[in-house]
């Protein structure tokens, strides 16, 4: 079992969830195209459909809560939440922030356990409403 103090520490200055920050990622397991940006607030999500592979199941309707924001980009969004969320789910994502409030429809793309019991989701954008395309443009800056 690998403690928090096994593990070397994050240098400062770069976000949590760095892909540095989990040596046991395997080399090439980065999908990301496009820099991310830190971005820490709080969210609000519900499961809107079952993975492609479930596609005769239904969306868990219980599957919905708060979270918190960790990271955004053009193309994806990370968020820690207190449970699980089922890899290939789309999801509605309403996310607070100073410049506005961000409503987007995305797919969990890997959802990973963290060792205080949290999930790290990693999810990429695939609608974003017109009328909210200028508070993404504005969050992610120039």
């Amino acid at each position: 079992m690998t403690h928090a103090s096994d593990r070397p520490s994050r240098p400062s200055g770069r976000p949590s969830g760095h892909p540095s920050d989990h040596p046991s990622d395997p080399p090439g397991s980065e999908q990301r195209s496009h820099r991310r940006r830190g971005f820490i607030t709080f969210a609000w999500y519900k499961c809107i459909a079952a993975a492609a592979a479930d596609a005769d199941a239904d969306a868990d309707p219980t599957l919905e809560g708060l979270a918190r924001s960790c990271d955004i980009s053009e193309q994806g969004v990370g968020l820690i939440t207190a449970r699980a969320l089922p890899e290939g789910a789309a999801v509605f994502i309403e996310i607070a922030s100073k410049v506005g409030g961000l409503s987007l429809v995305a797919r969990v793309k890997n959802c990973r356990t963290e060792s205080d019991g949290r999930h790290r989701v990693g999810l990429s954008i695939e609608v974003v409403p017109p009328t909210d395309r200028g508070t993404l443009s504005k969050i992610l800056g120039p």
